[in-house]
């Protein structure tokens, strides 16, 4: 039923969720189909703020709403976010891990969250529980907003649950160049793990190159850091840039010559 009858699938799990509320089995099984009725909105992207009515915690039940919204001159109006079935599922089991995720993702998107769902986060966050993919969206969250120095020690816990994700090392290396670069010899060690790893995705490769860019950038500030220089022909090896590495090379030995 979760494949082709989910909302009778809701019914059911609802069901027997209010035949025996202290059963952990059947709060958690709710809760697992809540979240899959969440994930079928297929909630766009581009979240506006949350106009949707909360569902009665008494009741533990929701009604069908999937009708979008209208705007003043009377068109569609852009999908708004409908979390009715991700909040009512933190308040069924709020020790499902399976929920932390989305409910990074919908802070990620700028989402208002509930008291409740932020509590569960929260809660996952300070146990210690919350999976390497929380920590990275929560991270990425950071990076592109007010504070992304704050994003250094979230993909640091990333790292160490995901410890051979491109992705990861990639963001961290990133993080640690733009905002902590004492920690220079690091980032290049986590480029190279990166590229080193097979099947690298367009995206991972992308994000390469603008670490890149940013050693390029350090250099263009002071253009006597021979080991920064050193560090960038390392880059250009491992991002399949044979050129550029060695006319890297040849302007440190130009450099190294004008010293002596």
């Amino acid at each position: 039923m979760l494949d082709d009858r989910l909302e009778r699938a809701l019914q059911l799990a609802g069901a027997g969720y209010r035949s025996d509320m202290e059963n952990p089995q059947l709060s958690r099984l709710y809760s697992e189909v809540l979240l899959a009725m969440h994930l079928s909105l297929d909630i766009d992207i581009n979240y506006l703020d949350d106009t949707s009515t909360a569902p009665s915690e008494s009741s533990g039940t929701v009604t069908s709403q999937t009708a979008p919204p209208r705007d003043d001159r009377g068109a569609t109006a852009e999908s708004l976010p409908d979390l009715r079935y991700l909040d009512l599922a933190c308040q069924i089991d709020s020790s499902n891990p399976a929920l932390v995720p989305e409910i990074a993702k919908m802070i990620a998107a700028g989402q208002q969250l509930s008291t409740r769902m932020k509590g569960v986060l929260e809660r996952s966050l300070a146990d210690g529980t919350a999976s390497g993919i929380t920590h990275l969206i929560l991270a990425n969250k950071k990076l592109t907003g007010e504070t992304p120095e704050a994003a250094i020690p979230q993909l640091r816990l990333a790292m160490r649950q995901m410890p051979n994700s491109p992705v990861v090392m990639n963001n961290l290396a990133y993080a640690l160049m733009k905002y902590a670069p004492q920690e220079l010899d690091e980032a290049q060690q986590l480029m190279e793990r990166a590229l080193s790893i097979p099947g690298g995705s367009v995206q991972e490769r992308a994000s390469m190159l603008a670490a890149i860019e940013l050693f390029e950038q350090a250099i263009e500030l002071d253009s006597s850091k021979l080991g920064t220089r050193r560090h960038l022909i390392k880059a250009y090896q491992q991002a399949g840039m044979p050129e550029l590495a060695t006319a890297q090379q040849q302007r440190i030995e130009e450099l190294s010559s004008r010293k002596d």
